[in-house]
């Protein structure tokens, strides 16, 4: 039986002297198994479970949600995980549009 072997890449996207090295804002997760390749850390979870991560501050899996939804709309949640006009993303509808 073969050992799942991983490596963890922190990627802070505009480099060490700008920005709030924030995860999900400019500090970035994703892993690298020996059977899947890479992957965003936090790769396998649900839009609402981003939304908690995003609202508590859990933004090492944020990642998933640019890559998944196309959109960095979680920055734009309050604390109870609402979009400035009032509604919740969704997987159908995952912008605050």
């Amino acid at each position: 039986m073969r050992v799942r072997d991983e490596i963890t890449i922190y990627v802070d996207i505009d480099g060490p002297n700008k920005g709030s090295y924030t995860y999900g804002k400019d500090v970035f997760e994703f892993k690298i198994f020996n059977d899947v390749g890479l992957v965003t850390y936090g790769y396998n979870k649900s839009i609402s479970e981003l939304i908690t991560d995003s609202t508590t501050g859990w933004g090492n899996h944020l990642a998933t949600w640019i890559i998944n939804y196309d959109n960095a709309d979680y920055l734009k949640l309050n604390s109870s995980g609402k979009c400035p006009n009032g509604t919740t993303p969704t997987e159908a509808n995952p912008r605050c549009k």
